[in-house]
């Protein structure tokens, strides 16, 4: 089955969604460089997953990776907007990499016999947060950007783990078939279920920013899914937009 997929936004103002970076293929995991100028995303418009950059208009495409056949996604900029993270498979496990916005050689981050995904980056920009199976069960990680030091910082289950703006909580969700969002105090490891509605499977709907998280929800009984926004504690829930179709999992 040949699903095309295209990036679409929508003013938080009100407004209808615009097609955004569209082609023919597959074009999804959108990533907005720190200055807002650049978007970086995960299209096989060239035969296969690969990560691209364009302008922040979708203008100017330039494809980074070519590793030509594994599934390659999740990019995630930098916070200085340096450095593209993002995870591929090809030596068979997925394993977390490094790469220029401007193209380049790739640097392999992560190189455990386990799968290592869904890179995020600490805001110094010192650390980057993965998920890995490598303990027997989904946990966050992260590693320093030179890949020597690697600390597993939950212990209870995570997955797709985003930093706080003032570096003192992650956010993330339990598994990739687990519902519920959780916050935990870098400091003290105390963890608290902040968002338990968010539904199992929708692990990479959702997006942190300085006040506020932003997630798709969907009833059951309704086709229609939205977006809504929490602030950082989980409550002043806020419709956002509501979508034309259903977000794909």
């Amino acid at each position: 089955i040949s699903v095309d997929a295209n990036i679409w936004r929508a003013p938080l103002a009100g407004g209808p969604a615009q097609s955004y970076i569209v082609s023919t293929y597959y074009d999804s995991s959108p990533s907005f460089s720190p200055d807002g100028q650049r978007i970086a995303f995960r299209s096989n418009r060239s035969g296969s997953n690969e990560i691209w950059v364009s302008d922040a208009d979708g203008r100017d495409p330039l494809q980074l990776t070519r590793f030509g056949g594994p599934l390659t996604g999740t990019p995630r900029w930098s916070p200085d907007g340096s450095w593209i993270a993002f995870d591929s498979r090809p030596q068979g496990q997925s394993d977390i990499f490094l790469i220029r916005p401007e193209g380049g050689n790739t640097h392999h981050l992560t190189r455990e016999p386990s799968e290592d995904v869904v890179a995020s980056w600490s805001r110094d920009g010192k650390w980057v947060y993965f998920a890995s199976n490598r303990s027997g069960q989904w946990q966050v990680w992260r590693t320093s950007i030179d890949g020597v030091q690697k600390q597993q910082v939950t212990q209870d289950g995570g997955f797709c783990a985003m930093e706080s703006a003032d570096g003192r909580h992650i956010y993330f969700a339990k598994g990739p078939g687990e519902p519920g969002l959780v916050r935990r105090a870098l400091a003290s490891g105390q963890e608290r279920v902040v968002l338990p509605s968010l539904k199992a499977g929708y692990w990479g709907y959702w997006a942190l920013t300085r006040d506020r998280i932003f997630f798709v929800d969907q009833d059951a009984n309704d086709p229609q899914a939205a977006i809504y926004s929490v602030n950082l504690d989980g409550g002043d829930k806020r419709l956002v937009f509501t979508m034309e179709k259903a977000p794909s999992i």
